[in-house]
């Protein structure tokens, strides 16, 4: 017999666990089709469920009670492989990548779930409206988040290979959960005291709670295990680019050295006017900054052209001597990325406010390098580093908060109005700092 009350019950949850599923493969790669496949798939487990739950289980006779909730249990348990089974039609995905969305996006659903039955017990004279009002917007209010903050940019590449156990272990309490959670929601509502209900509903919320939080747990580790990986390979691409950068500006030198040589054999021929101009170009071809350091050198030289092209002040004062401990490349790439960024910052504004300095101070054993510059809008901080939306863009101040902390340092950025200003600070070997 057709039953209205199971009826909309099953699409609820079914449509609730199914998009929690979608939600945590979302990074996944799709198949074609991909949501004629997704609606497909979840009509299909909505009828199977219902069909399962009303023609099936509740016309069964049941000896006693414990095979009863076993058997709904198991109506609970087909959802999830169903589902399960489904993520395999709509993603290319292997079996643990499938496992890890089925128990992640079931967990989400199931605290949501208990979270509205924790509320529903506070709220008893609901109207079926109203329930289901709530339930949406309980549902919306951790999707929508968690979507947001773990699984929008999730990278799921290599991540399943390395944490079967865990995946294996999320799955056992999954399952458990289910069960168990069937026999305990039926026991307390035989019990008059509406606080045996309230410890359930937290018990089963807590179990599942730990499961998902150990599955976002392996994501966040692989996540920030790619972002390291990345920015090592970048900051490893400098050592050829650094060697190249500095072959150039050496082949550049010793051109503009004979050409000078050669200006000054030509001088009693030549217009003064027009030998100061060609004087001048060369200057600033062959304009070096001294720092005591091969690798800021190049950096400097490098970008002194585009600068001047621009007028752009770039001024350093540093003593590079004192950072010889750091590998050239490394270096190369700290202030490449600095000076890249500031050039980034005041390229558009007025003349008067395209202005880069590099400063050093050393206190004691602690250099503290400063890179300061104009800025003009709103910066986004995202974890204290300053992002915007252009795409990678957000790694080259990682890279240097990276080797900050690779020689024991650390990176700071602040604003003091039109500002913007990058510190590091570096623990200076003893010979260095004397």
């Amino acid at each position: 017999m057709f039953s209205t009350d199971r009826f909309w019950g099953t699409i609820s949850y079914v449509l609730a666990a199914f998009c929690g599923m979608l939600l945590v493969g979302c990074r996944l790669p799709k198949r074609e089709h991909f949501f004629l496949r997704a609606v497909l798939s979840c009509i299909g487990i909505c009828i199977l469920r219902y069909i399962v739950l009303v023609y099936g289980f509740e016309q069964m006779h049941f000896r006693n009670e414990f095979l009863r909730l076993l058997g709904l249990s198991t109506g609970n348990l087909l959802v999830v492989g169903l589902c399960f089974l489904s993520l395999g039609v709509c993603f290319r995905a292997n079996v643990w990548a499938m496992l890890f969305c089925s128990t992640a996006g079931y967990s989400l659903q199931y605290i949501s779930r208990k979270i509205y039955d924790l509320l529903a017990l506070a709220l008893p004279s609901l109207s079926k409206p109203m329930e289901t009002l709530l339930v949406l917007l309980i549902t919306a209010l951790i999707y929508i988040p968690v979507w947001l903050f773990y699984f929008r940019k999730a990278n799921y590449v290599g991540m399943f290979q390395k944490h079967k156990l865990q995946i294996v272990i999320a799955v056992i309490f999954v399952i458990f959960t289910i069960y168990i959670n069937m026999f305990a929601d039926t026991a307390s509502r035989n019990v008059e005291d509406p606080r045996i209900r309230m410890y359930q509903h937290i018990y089963a919320t807590a179990m599942v709670l730990a499961v998902f939080i150990m599955e976002c747990s392996i994501l966040a580790e692989k996540n920030l295990r790619s972002e390291r990986d990345e920015l090592k390979r970048m900051i490893e691409q400098q050592r050829e680019n650094y060697l190249q950068e500095k072959k150039n500006i050496d082949l550049v030198n010793i051109r503009c050295h004979d050409i000078r040589h050669q200006l000054r054999e030509m001088k009693d021929g030549i217009d003064p006017e027009a030998m100061q101009r060609i004087t001048d170009a060369i200057d600033i071809y062959d304009s070096r900054m001294e720092t005591g350091n091969e690798a800021i050198s190049v950096v400097l030289a490098k970008y002194s052209l585009y600068c001047a092209k621009h007028h752009i002040r770039l001024s350093c004062l540093v003593d590079g001597e004192k950072l010889n401990f750091i590998p050239a490349h490394e270096l190369y790439a700290l202030f490449g990325n600095a000076v890249e960024n500031a050039i980034h910052a005041v390229r558009q504004l007025e003349k008067e406010k395209r202005v880069i300095s590099i400063t050093e101070k050393t206190v004691g054993n602690l250099m503290t390098l400063s890179f300061v510059n104009y800025f003009s809008g709103e910066l986004d901080f995202e974890d204290g580093l300053p992002t915007n939306r252009e795409e990678n863009h957000g790694f080259g101040v990682k890279s240097i908060q990276m080797i900050a902390q690779e020689y024991g340092g650390r990176m700071s950025v602040q604003t003091r109005g039109d500002m913007f200003i990058l510190n590091i600070f570096f623990p200076l070997p003893l010979s260095a700092g004397n």
